[in-house]
């Protein structure tokens, strides 16, 4: 094998490794209610997020920031659970889908109650300045699931 041809499969599977670690980060983020900025830097300055088909959309740090800084704790105790990643690398672009069950207490439900979340993710990623960045977030398909799994 040509020393440049490996080069470029190491270079791949280094970018699916920096991929993965990036929706770790963003879900430990959202797991531990960080600040709506901290969340927004994992994202392009000019980035997408949207909750499909109406939960609202926000574009750029700014709006993305306010849109976690309101969420302000509402689940506590969550965590992400992700499977069956799809990473699509090219060049300094990407595209990822997930499926994404969250598990959390509902702490505005009154009284606080135990909330899955069943979701796809959606999304593209750029590689700026070196590091991968989420370029678009998109949910589809959330619904609470009800009962007893």
């Amino acid at each position: 094998m040509e020393l440049s041809a490996l080069a470029a499969r190491l270079r791949r599977l280094e970018d699916l490794e920096a991929l993965r670690r990036l929706k770790a980060d963003y879900c430990e983020l959202c797991d531990r209610g960080a600040a709506g900025s901290e969340i927004a830097a994992l994202f392009t300055e000019d980035a997408e997020l949207a909750l499909l088909p109406d939960g609202g959309r926000a574009r750029g740090h700014a709006e993305i920031a306010a849109f976690y800084a309101r969420l302000d704790g509402r689940f506590a105790r969550g965590a992400h659970l992700l499977a069956n990643p799809r990473l699509e690398v090219e060049g300094d672009r990407a595209t990822g889908r997930w499926w994404m069950l969250l598990l959390a207490e509902d702490t505005r439900a009154e009284p606080p109650a135990e909330r899955r979340l069943l979701a796809e993710y959606r999304e593209h990623y750029q590689r700026v300045d070196g590091a991968w960045r989420i370029s678009r977030l998109a949910v589809h398909g959330a619904r609470w699931l009800e009962g007893r799994a």
